[in-house]
């Protein structure tokens, strides 16, 4: 309303300045007549045509200004309807969030319980698809959400350091299962020049590339998906990163270009319609590179298939390069679903969930009951009142929406009725609206931190691992971790006992890093492989002193080493990698012989099984 107000205060000023600015030329004009009257020697000034010019010209201010203020009376009006508009979309889409995520919390949730619990293939099969349907949906929805936000320009980015294999990697991870559904090959062209470690928001990042490649597969019934990150240029602290997805799809006609980065539309209706998306994907991706001073761009070939692609400058935190990287064998998801367990266990420790929906706190109390914690619950805010000044809480999650006293009222009077107690307990809001200044929302108004349902129960624990006394909180479940042995022993039975009796592989460490038996084959197949490749491509370095190429390729034997277990030769790579970085051509020279020894032993083992 005060930019209303501020509008109206715009348009007064307007009118009475139109008012004063034709009565100035109304004089004007008529000194005009008197000075030309004079200048001519004329010593009676014809008055009357003076009073006529003036009149006329009274009422033609006169109809100016009628038309005038009709206009502004219109403008002014529209200006109202428009804020007001703009208010109730906002709040519908708040509420909508609220209303859509509630359920979805529930549904989520409930599931997570069932991938803990349950022990039936079967039933942990369907789970993984109720979680892959309700994420679907629920990107559906924070589509539409960062669209509200981008449009009320309330999108911001938060800048953190990150791995550039990191990124890469669960890139591929999140795409890679879907393209290889649809019979689909998955091809990277990641640049080894890039930076280690960079600096930049890679949610949004992220977000932005796994559209790319989600439409690429998305719209590719046969051919390929290929993601290409390169290095296009760099100064002195920063690199410009080049990213492009090309596909072999249906392409884009030339007419429909225009429209392509148009929010809600859908190109080539009949070809796509049975293809599910929100139509905001695109739209979304280049407001969030435009924010970050980048565009997206497109060429594409009707019939043939499309390349999007973007330059986008990043500051370096690590120089070192990434070197030789592979994506996919980077990228692994288990095949076989596993039970989840708690990361943590904090027995000793009291809680509090606030929340007015039942469900909601059945889902909550259920995902962390393994973690050890007394758990106290509240259904609304003048419970918790009443609760919180009876017990000692060392956190409490608050639902930010619930009738009577919402969860700011509730801290409010949390404050007032106990200051001291207030003060010191984490008090951290649970809410399922998720739009615009929420979250600034929630921080101004006390809370000491702000988690979105549906609850995802990764942050949750992290959340608590941080806001929990440090001297209650234990980071490893003993019980998940018999679980956990109790698992590789199994898959550990299932391999070859060529592998299993092979002296320089932990396999049971190799099984815990790949996930299961048979991604832990998988990697031990490809890296048998390379071998001998590697192992003289490391002499061939190590003979012409190229310490550059030679720290590179023992930095990658130092970690595909310890993705199969064999930990020795991963160590002896470690300390290679170091004397390589620190210029020590000594240590290289003695101890280099001695790692090709090992790694060429490793071969020979591994050829007894492959070969026979």
């Amino acid at each position: 309303m005060q930019g209303c107000r501020e509008r109206s205060y715009l348009i007064l000023l307007k009118k009475y300045g139109i008012i004063i600015a034709n009565l100035f030329l109304v004089l004007a004009i008529i000194l005009f007549m008197i000075l030309y009257a004079r200048s001519r020697h004329e010593v009676n000034i014809d008055w009357t045509m003076v009073i006529f010019v003036s009149v006329a010209l009274v009422i033609l201010i006169i109809l100016d200004l009628t038309v005038m203020i009709l206009y502004n009376r219109r403008l002014h009006k529209a200006a109202l309807e428009a804020t007001l508009a703009n208010k109730s979309k906002s709040d519908f889409v708040s509420n909508m969030s609220h209303e859509i995520r509630t359920p979805i919390t529930a549904i989520l949730g409930m599931n997570e319980m069932i991938q803990r619990e349950s022990e039936d293939a079967n039933v942990l099969e369907y789970s993984y698809n109720i979680q892959k349907a309700g994420t679907s949906l629920l990107g559906i929805i924070n589509d539409i959400l960062d669209f509200s936000k981008i449009e009320a320009g309330r999108m911001e980015l938060l800048p953190t350091e990150y791995l550039t294999t990191s990124l890469a990697g669960d890139l591929v991870n999140l795409i890679h299962l879907r393209a290889e559904n649809k019979g689909l090959s998955l091809i990277t062209d990641i640049d080894p020049m890039l930076p280690v470690k960079l600096i930049g928001d890679e949610l949004r990042i992220k977000q932005v590339i796994t559209n790319m490649l989600t439409n690429a597969v998305k719209y590719t019934e046969r051919g390929s998906v290929k993601l290409e990150m390169w290095v296009r240029d760099f100064d002195a602290d920063s690199v410009t990163m080049y990213v492009a997805v090309t596909d072999t799809g249906i392409g884009i006609k030339q007419e429909e270009m225009d429209k392509l980065f148009s929010a809600f539309d859908r190109l080539d209706a009949k070809r796509t319609r049975t293809i599910e998306g929100s139509g905001l994907g695109l739209a979304i991706s280049r407001s969030m590179l435009s924010i970050m001073g980048s565009r997206l761009e497109v060429e594409s070939t009707y019939g043939e298939g499309s390349k999007f692609f973007f330059t986008l400058k990043q500051k370096v935190a690590d120089w070192n390069r990434i070197g030789k990287f592979d994506a996919i064998n980077y990228a692994s998801e288990y095949k076989e679903k596993k039970r989840t367990h708690s990361s943590f266990t904090a027995p000793g420790t009291r809680i509090m969930v606030v929340d007015d929906t039942p469900m909601n706190i059945q889902v909550i109390v259920g995902l962390l009951k393994h973690a050890g914690m007394d758990i106290d619950v509240a259904g609304s805010g003048r419970e918790c009142i009443e609760k919180f000044g009876k017990v000692h809480y060392d956190l409490v999650f608050l639902d930010y929406r619930m009738p009577q006293m919402d969860g700011i009222e509730t801290l409010a009077e949390l404050h007032k009725a106990y200051p001291e107690k207030a003060g010191s307990t984490p008090i951290i809001s649970l809410t399922a609206s998720a739009v615009a200044g929420d979250r600034e929302k929630m921080l101004n108004a006390g809370f000491t931190d702000y988690l979105t349902k549906p609850v995802n129960i990764s942050e949750m624990e992290e959340m608590m691992i941080k806001y929990l006394p440090d001297d209650k909180v234990q980071i490893k479940d003993e019980a998940a971790e018999a679980d956990a042995d109790e698992e590789i022993d199994e898959e550990l039975a299932t391999l070859p006992k060529e592998i299993r009796d092979i002296r320089l592989l932990n396999v049971a460490k190799g099984i815990e890093y790949c996930g299961d038996a048979e991604d832990y084959m998988d990697a031990l197949e490809i890296y048998h492989k390379s071998i001998e490749t590697k192992a003289g491509q490391i002499e061939a370095d190590l003979e012409s002193m190229d310490m550059d190429a030679y720290t590179l390729k023992v930095h990658s034997l130092k970690s595909t080493s310890l993705a199969i277990g064999a930990e020795e030769l991963s160590e002896l790579a470690k300390r290679l990698e170091l004397a390589g970085k620190e210029g020590d051509t000594d240590t290289v020279k003695q101890e280099t012989p001695e790692l090709v020894r090992m790694y060429r032993e490793l071969k020979e083992s591994l050829d007894r099984y492959y070969k026979q």
